[in-house]
């Protein structure tokens, strides 16, 4: 089945190869899928598509299903699991979510062609990302990224891609990465909480250099506070302050190599628990 649609009580669709059943869930607007064949296929779409902040619609399965069978009913409708922008973004879709009774729910986010390398499903490049505090970590082999409603915000885990949660499908233009990433934040504890996250792929022996000064295109604002975390969620560098003197805006630059090909995270934070902002300037 390509579509369902729901206006009011009535349920409309337009079926691939013939009719399909359309069951009519109560007052929610849920609508149940019914596959040819005698075999069901057991799909409950909870709306119709939403439009997004960015313009993009939205559809949202509460019908477990692992990842790659995720992937195939999002393609199916023409759309692909849900990728990841900016903070908006990430915040609409986990109250959504939530609205949707919270839980685990799979976006298109994934390490498992290459572990450590993650990459989304519509080949959107790298940029915003929201890992929780230690993730991804791969325990028990963890390739597909969740939201998890356990969080009671909208942090990232990873998880294993046979577990099967509710899921997250998206259609519209692939969205393009910025050459910067640009943060405010406040009360971050010397960039341990509340901190902003930006991923960068690299190769195995290949240089990062960043800085929120003495970059083109950099800028700070107080007191700021940079990290790099190598794919497993460890540190691999950090600075406090690289540019300025004693007094405010006491900016940061760092350089690093990565040890081995994967995705590194970049966090942006400020130094003790302060407010800061800035514009990090990225050159590999």
């Amino acid at each position: 089945m390509r579509g369902v649609s729901i206006f009011g009580n009535t349920a409309t669709s337009v079926a691939a190869g013939g009719l399909g059943l359309l069951l009519l869930l109560g007052g929610a607007g849920c609508v149940s899928e019914i596959g040819q064949g005698g075999s069901e296929d057991d799909v409950t779409e909870v709306t119709s598509a939403l439009a997004g902040p960015n313009g993009h619609d939205y559809l949202f399965f509460t019908t477990p299903q692992t990842w790659a069978s995720a992937k195939n009913t999002c393609q199916g409708r023409g759309y692909h699991l849900a990728t990841i922008h900016d903070a908006t973004e990430n915040d609409w879709i986990f109250q959504q979510e939530r609205n949707l009774g919270g839980g685990n729910w799979w976006l298109g986010y994934t390490d498992q062609t290459t572990e450590g390398l993650w990459s989304w499903d519509d080949f959107m490049g790298q940029g915003f990302v929201n890992w929780n505090a230690g993730e991804p970590n791969n325990q028990n082999n963890e390739d597909c990224l969740e939201h998890w409603s356990g969080y009671g915000v909208a942090k990232w885990n990873d998880s294993n891609c046979n577990n099967s949660f509710k899921y997250v499908c998206e259609n519209g233009p692939t969205d393009s990465q910025p050459a910067t990433f640009t943060y405010s934040a406040t009360n971050t504890n010397n960039d341990t909480q509340n901190y902003a996250q930006f991923a960068v792929n690299l190769n195995a022996g290949q240089g990062l250099t960043i800085g929120t000064c003495g970059l083109t295109g950099s800028f700070g604002i107080f007191d700021t506070y940079l990290r790099v975390m190598k794919p497993n969620g460890t540190q691999l560098a950090e600075n406090d302050n690289f540019c300025g003197g004693s007094n405010p805006p006491v900016l940061s630059q760092l350089s690093a190599g990565a040890p081995s090909l994967g995705t590194y995270v970049i966090r942006g934070g400020c130094h003790s628990t302060g407010m800061c902002s800035g514009t990090v300037a990225i050159v590999k």
